[in-house]
């Protein structure tokens, strides 16, 4: 898959589509079936994402008082980076659990709030 991502799309079975200058990448059954997504309203409330694209790091405001666990996958459902966010903000550098520079892609960013859980994607490029 090429690194300049152009258009991704998630299908009803959570395949993930991902077109790039090269072609189109299909990715069979990425996404775990067991995360519902919330309503837009009810996740802009619990969770902004900014900058979204981000050319550096990324700033996750939580609305206030909620303790939290935030895990950041790549398109291949592999998970890059876990923070522990307490106190309504974290930082992420852009750099996996192992210290090392994330490429330029998509990365969804999953958050769980008391068993609840949230999701978004974020945009990273280098």
């Amino acid at each position: 898959m090429d690194d300049l991502v152009l258009s991704i799309a998630i299908g009803r079975n959570s395949d993930v589509w991902v077109g790039t200058m090269n072609g189109l990448s299909h990715i069979y059954g990425l996404l775990p079936t067991s995360v519902e997504e919330a309503p837009t309203s009810n996740l802009q409330e619990m969770m902004i994402v900014y900058p979204n694209p981000s050319f550096g790091p990324v700033t996750f405001f939580l609305r206030s008082g909620l303790e939290a666990c935030l895990d950041i996958y790549n398109l291949l459902g592999q998970r890059v980076r876990r923070l522990e966010v307490s106190g309504g903000k974290v930082l992420w550098d852009g750099r996996d659990d192992g210290g090392r520079e994330v490429s330029s892609g998509v990365y969804v960013i999953r958050l769980d709030v008391g068993g609840k859980v949230f999701a978004r994607k974020v945009v990273m490029v280098k």
